[in-house]
């Protein structure tokens, strides 16, 4: 049987390494430079100038996917035996 407590702080450790700690102890803390990244990230995803960009992407990706569904009829010829392999 597998010693569930061992398993789980071995995963713990994994993720705190992976999160930036210092060293996998019981107490250390993410190094500085990790913080200060996440801080930028955070604040920069978070303002209204990047969920204006956000919007305007989804709204020209919406575009053109719908311009490419209702063209893709008048690309199909009639009478073509291909036209069962479109997709």
């Amino acid at each position: 049987m597998i010693n569930i407590t061992k398993t789980r702080s071995a995963l713990i450790d994994k993720v705190r390494m992976f999160a930036g700690a210092v060293n996998a102890g019981a107490h250390s803390a993410p190094h500085p430079f990790r913080v200060m990244v996440n801080k930028e990230i955070r604040d920069h995803v978070r303002s209204w100038r990047f969920l204006i960009l956000l919007f305007l992407i989804l709204l020209t990706c919406m575009g053109s996917l719908y311009t490419s569904v209702t063209n893709l009829s008048k690309s199909i010829k009639p009478n073509d035996p291909q036209a069962d392999f479109l997709f």
